[in-house]
């Protein structure tokens, strides 16, 4: 797809939450974004998918993240938009969890080909 329409989807979508509360979730047969806000947990179980990756990005500057249950455990990381990178990791159990400490962040899951 196109870069303006996604950045258009993912703020018109940020706003829809921010106004009623509800959880959003983007999703297609390989990829998933959950947009968490301070206080927001994001629980995926991947006991029937091939898991290989989850990143965390941040949608507003100075977000704080905290995600278990990954070979690499994030614990109240910082996430700004001035070093915009995304923190990529793989799942060590069934289990894993995002939550959003400070901020706005993503939990974007890419699964190989058929297995969402």
């Amino acid at each position: 797809g196109r870069l303006d329409h996604l950045q258009s989807a993912l703020r018109s979508l940020m706003a829809y939450k921010k106004r009623t509360g509800k959880q959003v979730l983007l999703a297609d047969g390989k990829e998933t974004l959950a947009i968490l806000f301070p206080g927001e947990l994001c629980i995926a179980d991947v006991k029937t998918q091939k898991l290989p990756l989850l990143s965390v990005l941040a949608f507003e500057d100075n977000s704080v993240a905290t995600a278990d249950h990954l070979r690499w455990p994030l614990n109240k990381t910082k996430l700004d938009l001035d070093h915009p990178y995304t923190l990529s990791n793989r799942p060590l159990d069934e289990e894993m969890w995002t939550q959003c400490d400070e901020g706005k962040i993503g939990m974007y899951l890419c699964y190989e080909e058929g297995e969402l």
